[in-house]
Parts: C-alpha cells; structure tokens; sequence
C-alpha cells in the first residue's frame, strides 16, 4: 500500500478514535510539529510538505471533521481549533508548540496558537501559509486592491476561458467546501500575542498579496517570507522552497527553546 494510502486510511480511523492527529513523518526529537491543511483538501495534501522538512521532530497533520464524508464538517474556525486542540495537548500536554497552517488552515492554526497561549504555554512556532482573513475582515484599501484583482481575473477568465482538466468534487467533498466556506467568511481574527511567520507566494491569485497591512495589526509580531509561484504550487510544484523556508525557521524555534531550557 502506497503511504498516501496509509495516511488516507489512518486519517479516516483518526475521525472514528475521536483523535484528529495524522503521522505524516516520525522522528527522533521532541515536541512535534502540528500542521492544518487547507479548505477542502485533507492532511494527505500536507505530506509532500512535511516528507521535505528537514527537522528531527515527528510531523502530525490534523484532519478536519467531515473530510472522510461521515461525520458532519464543523461550522466555525474556533471550533476546528478546539476539536483538534485535545489531540493536539493529549499528545503534548504541555509547550513550547510548532504549529503550521496553510490557507484556512493557517486561521485553525492561529486559533490554537492563541488558545494554547492565554493559557500559559509557549508557542515555539506560529507559521501561516498564504493564509488570510476574508475579504469583509480586511482593511478597507486591501479589500478594494483584492476586489479590483479579482474582477480583473473574471474578465481575463471570461475572454479566454478555462479548461476543465479535472473532475468535480463528490457531493460529500462539496458539502464540506460549502460550510468551511462559510466558516471562512464569518471568521474574524482576534489579536495574538505573539510572532507570526507568513509565508506568500509571488505570484498573487484570489487572495490579498501584501500580509504586513493585514495582519500586522493582528499580532504582536510578524516575520514574512516570499517565495516563488501562486497559492496552490506551495503544496507542489513550489514544496522545496517552502519546505526550506520552514526547516529554517524550526531550526531557529528549536534553538531558542534549547536557550530558554
């Protein structure tokens, strides 16, 4: 069985044994590194990514509720952060935490950061990729810069049309698209005290391409990384360039907490 398979099946168990966490990499070192994966998509997108970390640290990927089409999807952000937060302190009952989330993942991610942080813990690592706020939470120049983008791209997608090079989505993955949608469009981010390192791609597609105006007055501290291609090649054609970035950044995290101990 090849191992997407494996993880496919585990993260289906995971839904059942009431545990979100997937294994996408083992290693020697701890605490591990929890990662959320984007809307629609599941913790096996996540496993190109986390095979090309370099860090000695196991590498979990917490599955959303719904994604194996039996259990209903959850309708709000905060409580994806809280379904996985048991998992997440059953497993490490304790900090400092790696957490890493792409696209909507990456608010789930902030969630738990913030979360695990007025508690008391020490959040090691706080990585977001290409992750933002919806449109009605932006400041208003940003929405209207976005806004703009997008109109322009329906006019070029309407002048020279897309092929359909893939199939549609399942009934049950649509369901899951729609509600975490409309988990995404009324989730508004509250402040974090802490850092965030924000990795963006180059090459901007729907969502807003300058993350210092959007989320610099929603943390403490904010550390950005570009990198090359769009939003989706960040999981593919892009994965060793970010893989890189974040191996960078772990390592940084890991030798601070060594310092802090």
């Amino acid at each position: 069985m090849k191992r997407e398979e494996t993880i496919a099946a585990q993260a289906g168990q995971g839904q059942t044994r009431d545990s979100s966490l997937v294994l996408l990499k083992g290693g020697s070192q701890s605490p591990p590194v929890f990662m959320a994966h984007g809307l629609g998509s599941s913790v096996v997108d996540l496993l190109p990514l986390a095979s090309q970390l370099q860090f000695s640290h196991p590498i979990y990927g917490m599955q959303e509720k719904g994604t194996d089409g039996l259990d209903a999807p959850l309708e709000r952000i905060e409580a994806m952060a809280e379904f996985h937060l048991g998992a997440i302190r059953h497993l490490q009952p304790h900090g400092p935490y790696f957490l890493i989330g792409y696209s909507l993942g990456g608010l789930v991610a902030l969630e738990i950061a913030r979360y695990l942080s007025n508690a008391g813990e020490q959040i090691a690592l706080l990585a977001l990729l290409d992750s933002y706020p919806y449109r009605n939470y932006l400041p208003v120049v940003q929405r209207l810069l976005l806004l703009a983008r997008l109109a322009k791209r329906r006019i070029a997608s309407i002048i020279r049309p897309r092929p359909t090079d893939g199939e549609a989505p399942s009934q049950a993955l649509q369901r899951v698209i729609d509600i975490q949608n409309r988990a995404w469009r009324s989730y508004r981010p509250q402040f974090y005290e802490g850092k965030i390192i924000f990795v963006k791609p180059t090459v901007p597609t729907f969502l807003p391409d300058d993350p210092f105006a959007i989320w610099a007055s929603l943390a403490k501290e904010i550390e950005i990384e570009t990198m090359p291609g769009d939003h989706l090649g960040m999981l593919t054609t892009n994965t060793g360039a970010v893989a890189q970035a974040l191996s960078r950044h772990l390592a940084e995290a890991g030798a601070l907490r060594a310092n802090f101990h």
